[in-house]
């Protein structure tokens, strides 16, 4: 039995490793962009990418519930026949979500200049190029949620590092000559290659 325990608990440090390195990746990931910024442009171009991406703090709440909704069960079935079809029925159901939430792509200009006034007009265009990523992050969050219940955070470190280092690339070629719009593209494009 103590071999049992040990070697279980061996797998519970290196998942939770793994599972640290992803969210270490991920973090500096989603900085990547405003250091860019930074680097290469005015405070207020930091503001105006910084002041679309305030108004996404809803999505994370909603991707947070969606994934705590769905990962119970991915968990269950992980070891049954019955796994792909719930992953399928969740990315399905992320998809529904995501077209429901479509027309907010309408709102930008409206609620943008009612939370922030015409100082922040610049704001509208990042956040039109970062909405359809952040719809995009509600239909594939269930494969990344399934990886996890599969016991796989090293595909998803390894994937956090692979966005990483695409979004360092994207950043370094597209901001310098786009400013904020171009850190919205290079976050988007960062997330399609992971």
């Amino acid at each position: 039995p103590s071999e049992e325990v040990k070697e279980s608990e061996k797998k519970l440090i290196l998942f939770n490793l793994w599972a640290f390195t992803a969210s270490i990746f991920a973090i500096l990931s989603d900085r990547l962009e405003v250091f860019f910024l930074n680097q290469y442009h005015s405070s207020e171009t930091v503001a105006d990418y910084g002041t679309a991406l305030q108004l996404f703090s809803g999505f994370v709440i909603i991707l947070a519930t969606f994934n705590s909704i769905i990962y119970p069960k991915l968990s269950r079935l992980a070891d049954s026949d019955e796994f792909p079809i719930f992953l399928k029925k969740a990315v399905l159901l992320g998809s529904l979500i995501a077209i429901c939430l479509l027309p907010g792509i309408l709102l930008a200009e409206p609620i943008l200049n009612l939370l922030f006034g015409a100082k922040y007009s610049n704001s509208i265009s990042v956040f039109k190029i970062l909405y359809p990523n952040f719809l995009l992050q509600l239909v594939f969050a269930p494969l990344g949620t399934a990886l996890f219940a599969l016991g796989q955070p090293r595909m998803l470190a390894g994937l956090a590092l692979l966005r990483l280092i695409f979004g360092a690339i994207f950043d370094f070629l597209i901001i310098p000559d786009y400013g904020a719009n171009g850190a919205a593209t290079s976050m988007f494009l960062g997330q399609i290659v992971s």
